[in-house]
């Protein structure tokens, strides 16, 4: 039905989730998705180097977050349908959120998909690379898997159960987040020729034109 309102986006911003990048990081693709007619609520949460900004706490903030969805209702937004969507550390935190309502379901809105754009889905094998992005993981769980064993299982997409309807996008020239991330038990992946880590924030790259696709299809 052309005239139903198509459901709100909860976009979670990435970064690795460093204090040094912040929601602007996905403004150009939270603008986009707006154009597509999408609404977009972009979700702000603490990060390594801010208060309280290491797991469980950003996590925490996460989840906060996606149970306000009922007060964008102040604006005129059908919050009755959800799609929870996030961008590399932003994608690992989306895949949770999902893994949670999966348990907990929100009382008025229906979770449609989840999509996970370049997402880290297997946080200990992140952990064990050695790009600036995987170095920056212990920093966020708040030490080694050594130290912090029973935090890295808690935090990691591939130890718990997700809802149906699980989308995973990753291009296959993606040096920050490798191919070895582009698969979890119950999603679908799809795999973009040619993309890299940041296509995905860049409105007019081949990968945002497959990211409408798939939306327009849910």
């Amino acid at each position: 039905d052309s005239s139903a309102s198509k459901p709100v986006i909860i976009l979670i911003h990435g970064g690795c989730w460093l204090s040094a990048f912040d929601i602007a990081h996905t403004y150009p693709l939270a603008t986009h998705l707006s154009q597509q007619g999408f609404p977009v609520y972009s979700l702000e949460y603490r990060r390594t180097g801010n208060k309280g900004g290491v797991w469980p706490g950003t996590f925490h903030d996460i989840q906060q977050g996606v149970q306000a969805i009922s007060t964008l209702s102040e604006f005129n937004i059908d919050v009755s349908r959800y799609i929870l969507m996030g961008h590399s550390a932003g994608g690992h935190l989306a895949l949770l959120a999902a893994s949670h309502i999966k348990k907990q379901p929100l009382a008025d809105s229906e979770l449609v998909a989840t999509i996970g754009l370049a997402a880290i889905t297997d946080i200990v094998q992140y952990a064990k690379g050695s790009n600036s992005c995987q170095t920056a993981t212990p920093k966020f769980i708040g030490g080694s898997l050594e130290e912090k064993t029973l935090a890295y299982q808690a935090a990691n997409p591939i130890n718990h159960s997700l809802p149906n309807n699980v989308h995973l996008l990753i291009g296959n020239a993606d040096t920050i987040v490798p191919m070895n991330q582009s698969s979890l038990n119950e999603a679908q992946t799809e795999i973009i020729e040619g993309a890299g880590h940041f296509d995905w924030i860049h409105p007019g790259s081949p990968a945002i034109k497959s990211l409408v696709t798939l939306l327009n299809t849910l």
